[in-house]
């Protein structure tokens, strides 16, 4: 059996930096695929996985919740019409899984419920 020493060189082994891990979440935070960030990193997606889990994760969490904070503001207030409101929609639905859901109650009329989003 041959020891790892004598199999030769291979890839070097990835150090995290502050910066790469930087620029993951931030990555992560707009949707890139994890072996898009891989890729730009220059590294495989399974390094990536392995050595920024959290930065993975909370990329798109924190920016989700900036969005639905936002999202949350805007039907508060007043003028709740405009760009940014279609906009916090849309984002909250495909990135997020909220939905709409149709629910007819027995004198017919219906009724608009939302499903998913920020604990009560």
């Amino acid at each position: 059996m041959v020891s790892r020493k004598l199999r030769g060189p291979g890839r070097p082994k990835h150090i995290p930096t502050d910066a790469l891990r930087k620029k993951v979440k931030q990555h992560a935070a707009v949707g890139v695929r994890h072996e898009d960030i891989a890729l730009v990193l220059g590294i495989s997606a399974d390094t990536l996985t392995k050595y920024y889990p959290k930065e993975l994760a909370l990329g798109r969490i924190e920016l989700d919740a900036l969005v639905a904070g936002k999202l949350a503001k805007a039907a508060t207030s007043p003028l709740m019409t405009g760009p940014s409101v279609t906009a916090a929609i849309y984002w909250t639905k495909a990135r997020m899984g909220w939905r709409e859901a149709q629910e007819t109650n027995f004198d017919h009329a219906m009724t608009i419920k939302v499903v998913g989003g920020l604990p009560e």
